[in-house]
């Protein structure tokens, strides 16, 4: 709509030669316009500058006399108040038969000819709706089609049936863009990832897709499918279902990895379905074991994410029609295990749990306060000007966010919180709380940033995996040395130790790190550098005898000069790469093809299923309670249109 206002306004200036004030006109020249400007020159000025003034206000004019020219500021005043005057006097004596012709009103410009057409109101309705996440019935309510009767009383409103076929189009439009961008011959790896959810009694299977542009290494993201689960969510089921949508988009061989939580059905259909290693080339060194594949408890209000390791009682017997790729544990899932059961061991403590359960007690005693009633969160509110941080089921880090909320006003404004304690009936914080509660925090800090880290998108690699969990070792290892939750810190290096030491001695997981620039060796000790070291020149060997590329500089033109002097040979690419500073953009690996390969191999990958995780999201927004009726078709088709509308037209 603005774009026709624009246009219309446009047209009706462009021909105007003199200033709509005609006062002004003896000190302005008109040189050109716009929609929305006059431009003029000053023709009592010396130098020829441009100046501009609104079209519908002349205070910029004015200004510039007064500032510029103020010996002319009173012969302007007293011509401005006799053109005032001529002008009221002439309108009073001039009769109806004499008026003359008025501009259109931005209103009556609306009547003129349409410079929307009916196919770019269409497209501009179906994204009103599907983005903004309206009902479909919109657009058959009354108000809505005054709307458009008047912004566009020449063109027709979309019915719900016809809005519905286009949503259908679009995606099945998107669809074929992104299959053509994942079969691309340039395009050898992509990663997926994959998650069950539920909602309103249905349950749903989502899978997202992420690869890097070959030319720009850029990462990029889109989603593939949201597809209803019916029945027990068996291991099976899921692996027919993952397979029926990587070959839909001809990228079940080039997928590096797909990653999931931990569900034992999840595991299990990889277990049994996934392709050999010789095969797919992800080999370690160390078996994959899947000791404590417990869910995470995920309830809010009516969305849930499935508890899939519960799902599953019996397996079924291998099934040679389905082969899926590699399959990775969701690093974040594999984190938040670590935080909420391993972190429990630290109970074993007498000490440490006689107060983590007085000062929790405190804690959540004044949670349940501000939950339960308005009248004490009013009052936390009035006195702290915030209303404290609560904990729920769904993340471990709200925990976390909750007591480090708490600490931190009462390291603040200590008087105020032990008030609220009084008045709620409940026992004030002393030292011992307030010492455990900052050294809970340090603690769980590190583990929430590394969490954090696992769970982007843009810039994440599977390379990232590696320094962040040594990194997170490092700094817990630290705190287990002292404080009243050491004996916390410990149990959770202990579960790190136990859950990520198979993770990282991976070869795939090791070639990742190593190939990516912003880390190469960082984090590994000498002798996880020299083996990783290994790992790496056998890759680039391997990629070597395959593509054929020479591993050395090229020669110039002036090498002949050197001929029989004792010179340094050049560098191999392996050499160039380990010396060459990352400066923060991945573009220099063009520089380095067999690195480049390598990088592209393994980074493709993503450690954590975090963006299935979003996926889901934004499908609660579409499966509102107003949309509880939704077909699978539709839905599936809103959400795709929704997360994919970036691929559209590029």
């Amino acid at each position: 709509m603005s774009e026709m206002i624009e246009t219309e306004v446009s047209a009706s200036v462009s021909n105007i030669t003199e200033l709509p004030w005609p006062t002004y006109n003896k000190y302005f020249e008109v040189t050109s316009t716009d929609s929305k400007n006059f431009f003029v020159k000053c023709k009592l000025c010396i130098k020829s500058k441009t100046y501009s003034t609104a079209i519908r206000s002349s205070s910029n004019l004015k200004k510039h006399i007064t500032t510029k020219h103020d010996s002319k500021l009173k012969e302007l005043e007293e011509q401005l108040k006799s053109e005032k005057t001529f002008g009221k006097r002439k309108h009073d004596e001039t009769d109806d038969s004499c008026k003359t012709k008025k501009q259109l009103t931005l209103s009556e410009s609306f009547i003129r000819p349409q410079y929307v057409s009916q196919e770019k109101l269409d497209s501009m309705i179906t994204e009103f709706v599907v983005l903004g996440n309206h009902t479909f019935s919109i657009v058959e309510e009354e108000k809505f089609k005054y709307l458009m009767n008047m912004g566009f009383p020449k063109r027709k409103c979309l019915t719900r049936k016809t809005l519905m076929g286009r949503i259908s189009n679009i995606s099945q439009e998107l669809k074929i863009e992104l299959k053509e961008q994942l079969m691309s011959t340039d395009l050898k790896y992509v990663c997926a990832t994959a998650d069950c959810w539920s909602v309103y009694k249905k349950s749903y299977i989502g899978v997202t897709v992420h690869w890097f542009d070959p030319i720009t290494i850029e990462r990029k993201s889109a989603a593939l499918a949201c597809r209803r689960l019916k029945g027990r969510h068996t291991f099976d089921v899921l692996a027919k279902v993952l397979h029926s949508i990587f070959c839909e988009y001809g990228i079940i061989n080039k997928i590096s990895r797909v990653v999931t939580d931990n569900g034992s059905n999840f595991i299990k259909a990889f277990s049994v379905h996934t392709q050999t290693s010789e095969t797919r080339n992800t080999g370690s060194r160390v078996e994959t074991t899947d000791d404590d594949e417990d869910g995470e408890d995920e309830n809010d209000d009516e969305i849930d994410m499935i508890e899939i390791d519960d799902i599953l009682a019996n397996g079924l017997e291998q099934n040679p029609e389905y082969s899926l790729p590699p399959h990775h544990r969701c690093a974040s899932h594999t984190l938040n295990l670590v935080a909420t059961r391993d972190s429990e061991k630290a109970l074993s403590d007498v000490i440490y749990k006689r107060q983590m359960r007085s000062s929790f007690a405190k804690m959540q005693g004044l949670w349940n306060k501000q939950s339960r009633t308005s009248v004490v969160a009013d009052t936390i509110h009035d006195a702290l000007n915030v209303y404290i941080n609560v904990p729920n089921t769904t993340r471990w880090n709200s925990t976390y966010n909750a007591v480090k909320c708490l600490s931190d006003q009462l390291q603040k404004s200590e008087a105020k919180v032990q008030r609220i304690c009084d008045e709620c009936g409940i026992p004030r914080f002393d030292k011992n709380d307030l010492a455990f509660m900052i050294d809970y925090c340090k603690i769980m800090e590190p583990l929430s940033r590394a969490l954090d880290i696992l769970q982007g998108d843009k810039y994440m690699t599977m390379g990232y995996l590696i320094p962040t969990i040594s990194w997170l070792k490092r700094k817990l290892t630290e705190l287990s040395l002292a404080g009243k939750c050491k004996s916390l810190a410990k149990a959770c290096l202990d579960g790190i130790n136990l859950r990520f030491k198979s993770m990282t001695k991976e070869i795939p997981i090791i070639l990742s790190s190593v190939s990516h620039p912003k880390f190469k060796f960082k984090g590994m000790s000498p002798f996880e550098k020299e083996e990783g070291m290994e790992f790496f020149k056998a890759e680039v060997e391997q990629l070597q005898s395959i593509t054929g590329i020479v591993n050395v500089q090229p020669a110039t033109e002036d090498d002949f000069l050197f001929d029989g002097d004792d010179v340094e040979q050049p560098h191999t690419e392996i050499d160039r790469y380990l010396t060459t500073p990352f400066s923060g953009d991945l573009q220099i690996l063009n520089t380095m093809p067999i690195i480049k390969n390598i990088f592209l191999k393994y980074n493709t990958a993503l450690p954590s299923s975090a963006s299935v995780e979003r996926l889901f999201s934004v499908a609660g927004d579409i499966c509102s309670k107003k949309r509880g009726k939704i077909s699978d078709q539709n839905f599936e088709n809103c959400l795709l249109v929704k997360i994919n509308f970036k691929i559209k037209n590029k």
